[in-house]
C-alpha cells in the first residue's frame, strides 16, 4: 500500500520526530552514575543506549537518502550487537556521538 501520508500524519510524525530529538538530547547530559544504569540485568546501560540511537541514526538516514535518490535502493543491515562491541560504546566521546546526533538530524 503507497498511499501519502495525510496532512494530520505527516504533522504528527514531525512532532514526535522533533519530541524523540528533544529528549534524546536531554539524556546526554546525565551523570556518570545514570549513564551506567541499566534497565534490566544484562540489557545495555543508558550510555549504550545513546550510542546505538546515535549509530542508528546515521544508518536511517543512509536509508532515507537511498530512497529518495535511488531507483532500486541497497538497505543495507547492521548488527547491533557487534556495533556496541567493536564500536566502542563503553569508550566513544559522549560530546562528539552528540554532535554526530545533532550533524544527523539536521541534514534529515
Amino acid at each position: 500500500m503507497s498511499e501519502a501520508l495525510t496532512a494530520a500524519a505527516q504533522a504528527s510524525a514531525i512532532e514526535q520526530l522533533i519530541l524523540t530529538a528533544v529528549r534524546t538530547r536531554a539524556a546526554f547530559t546525565a551523570t556518570a552514575a545514570e549513564l551506567e544504569r541499566r534497565y534490566a540485568p544484562g540489557k545495555w546501560n543508558v550510555r549504550e543506549l545513546l550510542l546505538h540511537i546515535v549509530d542508528t541514526e546515521t544508518v536511517l538516514l543512509d536509508r532515507v537518502r537511498r530512497f529518495l535518490a535511488e531507483t532500486k535502493p541497497l538497505v543495507l543491515a547492521f548488527d547491533q550487537n557487534r556495533w556496541a562491541e567493536h564500536l566502542r560504546y563503553g569508550q566513544r566521546d559522549l560530546a562528539t556521538a552528540l554532535a554526530l546526533f545533532e550533524a544527523t538530524r539536521a541534514t534529515a
